[in-house]
């Protein structure tokens, strides 16, 4: 039984990456004993084929590529079954400043889309939408903090 855990956790490992806490609920729902189960994750662990710290970096990465700020990132790593600790190593790794200039950038798109003639009515919105994708409000102040300072101001 085992090995059939085995190969099934292979199979699917290479489709996409697994955290530990993924990998088990899928090997339970497939019907594998609890032992088997942990024996395989076990075995996994000792290759190196899943690495909860491993993922909570790749995902960090493309998550922020893809314009996420840190609380939406944290929610993801939750979401997936990372530890708690190690959500938050990968997620002490970002950048301030860098992730101010991710949300300047995003702003700086958005604001073409946004069809509002009240300054502080497209502020609002501007400012909700940087919100939702989980940036803090401390960056988004800095934000507009910036952009006054340019005189950028919508």
């Amino acid at each position: 039984m085992n090995d059939d855990a085995r190969k099934y956790a292979l199979k699917i490992l290479q489709k996409k990456d697994y955290t530990e806490k993924r990998l088990r609920d899928k090997l339970i729902e497939k019907g594998f004993s609890p032992s088997a189960v942990d024996d395989t994750i076990m075995w996994l662990k000792g290759k190196g084929y899943i690495d909860d710290r491993r993922f909570a970096e790749n995902l960090v990465f493309f998550k922020q590529k893809k314009g996420y700020g840190k609380g939406r990132i944290m929610k993801d790593l939750f979401l997936r079954g990372v530890d708690e600790d190690i959500a938050q190593d990968a997620i002490g790794r970002i950048d301030f400043e860098e992730e101010v200039k991710r949300a300047e950038r995003i702003l700086q798109k958005r604001e073409k889309m946004v069809k509002v003639e009240q300054r502080e009515v497209l502020k609002k919105k501007l400012s909700q939408y940087l919100l939702q994708r989980g940036f803090n409000w401390e960056v988004v102040q800095e934000v507009w903090k910036r952009k006054e300072e340019k005189d950028e101001i919508l």
